[in-house]
């Protein structure tokens, strides 16, 4: 073999001793191995089908410095070693007598390794000749005529022709090689593409591999020349230019590059050496971390200590060059004709003139050339700092001839020329810069702030590869670019640094992270520079105004809640709750800002459409296409929309996303609840489960003998503690959240008969005339003194005094509330989502806060809730049986606000009023604040609950509906899962006789299991009205609604109205009996065909598909003919989008519903205007 080119086996080359480790230099080395592969059970072939050039050199120069014969050396050891009695021949050839050990070494070694089982070629069951058949006798041999006939039997012709056959241990095989003929073109001459196989594997492969560690086609650079032509691009007039390049300096070039595609680099300093004045070039400075380059002259390589990066590496190639001017170059770059003579021009007029070449573009796929563009361009950037290539047109000052150099308020960095002397006076680059990025931008600054200035020059053209990445930085460790950024900030952007510190969500500079800047401080105190303001002003006055309407920065509160919780970013999973406020300025600073992101430290809210609308934390991205992570905050109402769809910001960890609404499962075993949770709950869109009070109660047969607290023991009438938790658990990995109701304020009365003394549901036994509750434990200096309410408007009467009877607790102890805190924590503990306070109207805000204050957070067990999420609650302020004195009650109702919800038993009054006729449905125009309700972010509210609907007026009439007026209340449940007010509830009755019935029960007393038909439904006594058809379509239009405004509402006067959900969802009810509603409507729909959820089958309400039930025509005027016939079990309508879009509908309109008023706590402060 030649030696230089081939192929081998590693283990093979390895068994046969790899070469002679005591050759010197060069020669021999091939013929050792041609020897030794063929002794020790090899062979050595050449394959036509490869074919490799090779330049043959006329002489080798860097052996003229060895003094010693070198084949003589090298051969005398290999015949040593293998060529046995034949190595005298050798010997003989070099005029030697035989082997001499002390001038050649030592073989002992090598024929350790050679002999003998190396050495025999002999391999098991290996012949040549001729093949005979024993059964044939030696007279017939294997013949074969040709290649790809048939062998067969023949008389033996001696003729060593057609009857010689070789067995060894090579596997032959014959292939068939399609060698693609030679491009008369080169790869990429004159910067055309190159022409890639991309259905090749091996060639994908290679691709792939060069885009993953240079950021560009590593593959089609390599398949280019060197030295590549390129046009000259030049304008014509740039070519007229007479430029004496004999009056230039020269200047000294420096590259810096690091891990480099080797053939890129090298193009680029062949195309500066070959495309430069010879006398141009002072000196050409390649700083590189431990790599080789070619031998070119006036090229210098400088090697860093340690890996410095890209901007340490400028200074550190820069300090040592030794001409006036330095250019800088990328490493992937090549230079065009006549590059560098205007860039050095510029400079000889004015040194304080940065200059940059225009800067054409390099396909980092095909190594195109692309120039269209690059004229046209001038280097910018926004508030983040971030550069890019605006057009000129955007820019103020204008030119004449588009040719001269042209100002330019910044810079992409990394080619420009530049004074030595004026970029040391600048401080060079910060030395506490890190990596890459930042460092053009400081240098655009200070260059404008520091009496000079900065062009582009269009005469001069380098083209650049735009790296579709930087692998490098991907192993940096922490965020440079955010580092870098503040640093130059704090030195140089004077009043404004704010404006940064907003766009990366932080209060300051932290000299702890991000060093100290004392130094370039005192670099740009020395040399003489001018504000920030002016540098806008002069030389940026097309940078946009920072300001933005509603910015803000601080802490961020929500109004539903006390202003003790904060939004919080927490940090470790990047979930949000509302936390106890820290004032630490870290996972609850929050900044509004240029971008309108709601930012803490470079992490942005994000609103993403996922079955509903939801909120995740992510790194800020600022994408103008989706614009996903912009706010906008409305100071007048305190909400945060997002730009892009009619949602608000909005906090609730007591809900799955795309479910809100509650049902309440009045009585029901904790067995039936968790079937129904897992069964109907969870696949239905209900959001959470109410249970009744779950700790041990009065062991009676009423309804309110549930409301009668014996101990804190969770044993019920519903079940033992055993099958609450499991309940509770099934219900949470359902998607359903549990809210328990909690008597607090007092424990059970004394029975009516003789005893003294109740049971409870877990076998207790307490004395209410002598207050002993000893498995609580409660004695009689735990309660109030014993009193009667009578005048409820008296808020120490109605507070202090018992409630019907029942002893009061004293919550003003110490002891008392700590023995309600364990309750309740150890509730939490098992997964509930939070409490529904009975009798809270009867409770001192003071003490229920002193309270739930100190209730721990939700659990973060099982992921169920994010962490510092504190527990729902709700607060019961009822008082039933007043009149005029419930204005008196209600003014009250705000000092409760701060605990959480209010159940608005006013609502199901109202709503009553109007099914019952006492008033029009047009009174509910205004529902909410207008009409004396709490806020819908506070507002819980129900058609009838399990007291309401037991209490009748002083006339017999109901005060509210409920099962027994089924078309009324059908009417009324719609109403409320259709508008957009409060939280609804629905309540899961069953038939009782008389108002102090208890649940269904057995023969023992116990509760009776709830059973269903073959349809689904509860079979009597139980009601359960929230499996009923129009329950379960309205609460998926609550879900597909939510957040949405109402508007459009139309009513005739005669409780026939309509009203849209924004362009979401339509409703018309018909309250009528005598009169059908038939009107063309406006709906706020998008025209087209939409489906009506009542009237579709409840079997195929989640089907996909065609509508399941009836269709509603909006014409392109957003009007629609509606009829609704009077005698209608369901007399209304509910529309949403059109079923062709059904899916997309549903997962598009959603929002996390609790409160979306929020108080951002610190004001933007005015910065003044560029």
């Amino acid at each position: 073999m030649a030696g230089g080119l081939f192929t081998i086996h590693k283990t093979f080359f390895e068994r046969i001793g790899w070469y002679d480790e005591d050759f010197i230099i060069y020669g021999m080395e091939n013929v050792e191995l041609s020897i030794k592969s063929w002794m020790c059970g090899g062979m050595l072939l050449t394959v036509p089908c490869s074919r490799v050039g090779h330049v043959q050199k006329n002489s080798h120069p860097y052996l003229f410095d060895v003094a010693m014969d070198l084949p003589m050396h090298n051969s005398a050891r290999l015949a040593e070693v293998w060529m046995d009695e034949y190595k005298q021949v050798v010997f003989d050839v070099n005029g030697l007598p035989r082997y001499v050990e002390e001038r050649f070494g030592s073989v002992d070694e090598r024929k350790q390794r050679a002999f003998p089982e190396l050495r025999s070629p002999a391999i098991d069951g290996q012949f040549r000749g001729e093949v005979r058949n024993v059964g044939l006798g030696r007279t017939y041999c294997l013949t074969v005529e040709k290649a790809g006939t048939r062998p067969y039997m023949s008389l033996c012709d001696g003729l060593e022709k057609t009857q010689i056959f070789l067995m060894n241990e090579s596997l032959e095989q014959e292939v068939t090689h399609n060698i693609r003929s030679r491009s008369v073109v080169p790869p990429g001459d004159l910067g055309t593409p190159v022409q890639i196989d991309l259905k090749d594997n091996a060639t994908i492969a290679m691709v792939q591999q060069g885009l993953k560690t240079f950021g560009y086609n590593a593959y089609a650079s390599d398949l280019m020349s060197l030295r590549r032509r390129l046009p000259d691009v030049r304008a014509a007039w740039c070519r007229e230019q007479d430029i004496v390049s004999s009056r230039l300096p020269p200047t000294s070039i420096v590259i810096v590059f690091y891990n480099e595609a080797w053939s890129v680099l090298l193009r680029t300093v062949h195309s500066i050496l070959d495309r430069t004045p010879d006398h141009l070039i002072h000196e050409l400075v390649l700083v590189d971390d431990y790599s080789t380059a070619g031998r070119f002259p006036k090229v210098r390589i400088v090697r860093a200590p340690k890996r410095l990066g890209l901007i340490g590496a400028k200074v550190f190639g820069a300090k040592t060059t030794t001409a006036s001017v330095i250019t800088f170059l990328d490493a992937h770059v090549e230079c065009t004709e006549g590059w560098l003579e205007p860039l050095l021009d510029v400079i000889v007029r004015n040194a304080t003139t940065i200059a940059m070449p225009t800067i054409d573009q390099i396909d980092g796929f095909t190594m195109q050339l692309k120039t269209d563009f690059a004229p046209q361009l001038v280097g910018a950037y926004r508030w983040d700092l971030n550069f890019g290539w605006w057009g000129r047109a955007a820019m103020k000052k204008r030119y004449s001839n588009p040719y001269v150099p042209f100002d330019t308020p910044a810079m992409a960095g990394g080619l420009f020329a530049i004074d030595r002397a004026f970029f040391e006076r600048l401080g060079w680059y910060d030395d506490g810069f890190e990596m890459y990025g930042i460092e053009n931008i400081e240098l655009s600054m200070k260059s404008w702030m520091c009496g000079g200035r900065m062009v582009i020059v269009p005469c001069s053209r380098v083209a650049h590869i735009r790296k579709q990445s930087h692998p490098y930085l991907d192993s940096a460790g922490k965020d440079v670019i955010m580092k870098n950024s503040l640093r130059l900030a704090e030195v140089w952007m004077d009043e404004y640094k704010q404006v940064l510190y907003d766009v990366y969500g932080i209060p300051r500079y932290f000299p702890r992270y991000f060093g100290s800047v004392d130094g370039r401080k005192a670099v740009r105190a020395g040399a003489g520079c001018g504000s920030f303001r002016d540098y806008v002003r002069n030389a940026f006055p097309e940078m946009m105004n920072p300001l933005v309407p509603g910015a803000f920065r601080g802490e961020v509160r929500n109004a539903a809640l006390s202003r003790r919780y904060c939004l919080t970013h927490h940090w470790s999973n990047h979930s949000l709750s509302m936390a106890v406020c820290d004032k630490r300025e870290k996972q609850q600073y929050w900044t509004h800002n240029f971008y309108h992101e709601l930012n803490n430290y470079s992490r942005c809210i994000e609103i993403i459409a996922s079955k509903g609308y939801r909120f995740v934390v992510r790194r800020c991205h600022r994408d103008e296409k989706t614009r996903t992570q912009r706010w906008q905050y409305v100071v007048e109402s305190g909400q945060i929309k997002s730009e892009i769809v009619n949602q608000c910001l909005a906090f609730n960890p007591h809900f799955l996303p795309g479910r809100h609404a509650i049902v309440q499962l009045f009585e029901w075993r904790y067995e039936d609840i968790e079937r129904e949770c897992q069964a109907y709950l969870g696949p239905h869109g209900f959001g959470a489960v109410q249970l009744s009070p779950v700790n041990e109660v009065r062991d009676g047969t009423s309804w309110a003998d549930r409301y009668e607290p014996v101990s804190f023991k969770l044993t019920s009438r519903s079940g033992n503690e055993s099958s609450l938790r499991s309940a509770i658990d099934a219900c949470n990995k359902a998607g359903v959240r549990v809210i328990v109701e909690v008597v607090l304020n007092h424990m059970a009365r004394a029975d009516s008969g003789s005893s003294t003394t109740t049971r409870g549901t877990a076998g207790s036994t307490v004395n209410p005339a002598t207050r002993d509750y000893p498995d609580a434990p409660f004695s009689a200096a735990d309660f109030n003194d014993q009193c009667r309410i009578v005048n409820p408007e008296d808020p120490h009467e109605l507070r202090n005094c018992w409630k019907e009877d029942r002893p009061d607790l004293n919550l003003s102890l110490l002891r008392v509330r700590e023995r309600i805190l364990s309750f309740l924590n150890r509730l939490l503990t098992f997964g509930v989502a939070g409490f529904f306070i009975d009798s809270a109207l009867y409770m001192w805000p003071h003490d229920l806060r002193a309270i739930f204050d100190k209730v721990q957070n939700l659990t973060t067990v099982g992921n169920v809730f994010p962490p510092g999420s504190r527990p729902y609650v709700c607060l019961d302020l009822s008082y039933h049986g007043l009149s005029g004195s419930e204005l008196a009650l209600r003014a009250r109702w705000s000092d409760y606000s701060d605990l959480g919800m209010i159940a608005q038993d006013r609502f199901a009054y109202d709503l009553g009023d109007v099914l019952l006729k006492r008033k029009p449905f047009h009174y509910f125009v205004h529902l909410g604040t207008r009409l004396g309700y709490v806020p819908r972010e506070k507002a819980l509210i129900y058609v009838n609950n399990p007291q309401l609907q037991r209490l009748p007026d002083a006339d017999g009439d109901l005060w509210v509906v409920s099962a027994r007026n089924r078309r009324a209340y059908q009417i009324g449940l719609a109403f409320m899962l259709a508008h957009r007010y409060g939280t609804p509830r629905i309540t899961s009755s069953y038939e009782f006789a008389n108002a102090s019935q208890g649940p269904p029960s057995d023969a023992q007393g116990k509760i009776a299991p709830v059973l269903f038909d073959n349809s689904g439904h509860c079979r009597l006594p139980w009601i359960c009205e929230h499996r009923w058809p129009v329950v379960r379509k309205m609460v998926h239009f609550r879900n597909v609604t939510n957040g949405t405004a109402v508007g459009a509402w139309v009513d005739n006067g005669q409780n026939q109205i309509g009203f849209c959900r924004d362009r979401v969802g339509f409703v018309a009810f018909n309250a009528e009996i005598s009169l059908s509603l038939k009107a063309n409507l406006y709906t706020c729909m998008m025209p087209g065909v939409h489906c009506d959820l009542i009237s579709a089958r409840d079997d195929k309400l989640d089907a996909d598909g065609d509508c399941p039930g009836a269709t509603v025509t909006v014409a392109t005027n957003g009007r629609a003919e509606i009829f609704i016939h009077s005698q209608l079990e369901e007399p209304f309508r509910a529309t949403n989008w059109n079923t062709a879009q059904a899916a997309a509908f549903v997962a598009l309109h959603y929002v996390a519903h609790q409160q979306s008023t929020w108080r951002p706590e610190t004001p933007q402060p005015n910065t003044g205007s560029p």
